[in-house]
């Protein structure tokens, strides 16, 4: 318990999950600088080969997300977590063992399948072991597990294959995969501290009929969301999910066209006040912010913290767009940073606040659907107002995106921008 009389979440069994969550992140990045030296040296492939298949684990995340949640909801957290982790382990090892397409493909779905479930199911145990006062700081926490793998995935991968070769640099993955499952595993939360409902699903008792069982009155096998339960999951996060979408295609816009933006203003790409050092202030202020902030969702109230974030993100976005050097391009990537770092938490905490326990990781599966489409085509319509009128363009219509999802917001019924904390 905290001096202000909260309940704390850091707590062993939290901090296990955000080790396997950041585990499992730093695997997936770890592939990234390598794979596509390794399509072109090893399997003689060219540039659309690599794009296919790197392009294959981002499609299977996308088309399981939906199933992820059910799974978990199904047969609990750590089960899932645990049997996807070593699906994911599977894929690497098709790697190792198969240098054909047919192989690298197959592992690519698994890897990308098992990935996303680990993901989801995570993701949904955080919230049912916080309690709701601290779920915003929570999920602020749980989530740099995503920026540490980004961070040390693709040094570790780089590095690991200049010392020793395309095999060390699966096998590495493959135990980083490994250690996530075992993070889940050994995870001990004492389910007399929650609500029956949220007992049951975080021990998997709804597989022997425990209290997770279908919300709807419908007569479906004891935790599993029948049709009408689908619809509630669906119905319930479909805002907050279209928001993120339109947020997370500014992220696909960041990450693709940034530098190359940057270049056409005369930034070189490389060096410490080069382009590409913009996604380093841009990450290091989505991270401090988060550590600073990270409670802003839980004293203010999700949909008040995600409009401030909101109008951060586009103003950031904007002030990128009208960059011609280095420091003004820095200066955006910090108010864009200051606008991420609160912004999954409080969409997330939207999503789900109106979810039964039962439904909670069948929401957050089609939740997440919606960022990795809204990321696709973020990549796919920057490109195209790119070859129109120049990356500028990309960065003011993503501004424009930022704006779209406050007036989505605005327009929920009984809420809107002056609503009170949930």
């Amino acid at each position: 318990m905290r001096r202000d009389g909260a309940p704390r979440f850091s707590t062993p069994a939290f901090w296990l999950i955000f080790v396997s969550s950041a585990l499992s992140n730093v695997a997936y990045s770890t592939t990234a600088p390598v794979l596509p030296r390794y399509v072109v040296e090893v399997l003689g492939g060219g540039p659309a080969l690599v794009g296919s298949l790197v392009g294959l684990s981002p499609i299977a995340s996308l088309v399981v997300q939906p199933f992820a949640g059910v799974l978990a909801d199904r047969y609990g957290y750590r089960v899932v977590s645990v049997a996807s982790g070593l699906l994911a382990s599977v894929g690497v090892l098709f790697l190792l063992v198969s240098a054909t397409v047919p192989g690298v493909a197959a592992g690519r779905v698994l890897f990308g399948a098992g990935g996303s479930v680990i993901a989801t199911a995570l993701m949904a145990w955080v919230l049912a072991i916080v309690a709701p006062e601290r779920r915003g700081q929570a999920l602020g926490v749980f989530g740099l597990g995503v920026w540490i793998g980004l961070a040390l995935g693709p040094v570790v991968g780089e590095n690991t294959f200049h010392l020793a070769g395309f095999g060390a640099v699966w096998l590495v993955c493959g135990a980083l995969q490994l250690g996530s499952v075992a993070a889940a595993l050994v995870v001990r939360q004492r389910a007399d501290g929650l609500p029956p409902e949220e007992a049951a699903v975080v021990t998997g008792e709804n597989l022997a009929g425990g209290a997770a069982g279908p919300t709807d009155g419908s007569p479906s096998a004891p935790g599993v969301p029948s049709a009408p339960g689908w619809r509630v999951a669906v119905r319930s996060v479909t805002r907050a999910g279209v928001v993120a979408g339109l947020v997370w295609a500014t992220e696909g816009v960041l990450l693709t066209y940034l530098v190359l933006h940057l270049e056409s203003r005369g930034v070189r790409p490389d060096g410490v006040f080069g382009g590409a050092s913009v996604f380093t202030v841009f990450a290091a202020s989505v991270v401090l912010a988060r550590l600073a902030v990270g409670g802003l969702p839980d004293r203010i109230g999700a949909r008040r913290s995600a409009v401030l974030a909101l109008s951060c993100v586009a103003a950031g976005l904007l002030v990128i767009a009208a960059a011609g050097s280095f420091a003004m391009a820095a200066a955006g990537a910090v108010v864009l940073g200051a606008g991420f770092a609160p912004l999954f938490p409080s969409l997330t905490m939207i999503a789900t606040e109106r979810l039964p326990s039962s439904l909670r990781a069948t929401g957050l599966g089609f939740f997440n659907a919606y960022i990795a489409v809204g990321m696709a085509g973020g990549s796919f319509a920057g490109g195209v107002l790119s070859g129109w009128w120049g990356e500028w363009s990309a960065f003011v219509a993503a501004a424009a995106l930022a704006v779209a999802g406050l007036g989505v917001l605005a327009t929920e019924p009984g809420h809107g921008l002056r609503a009170r904390r949930p």
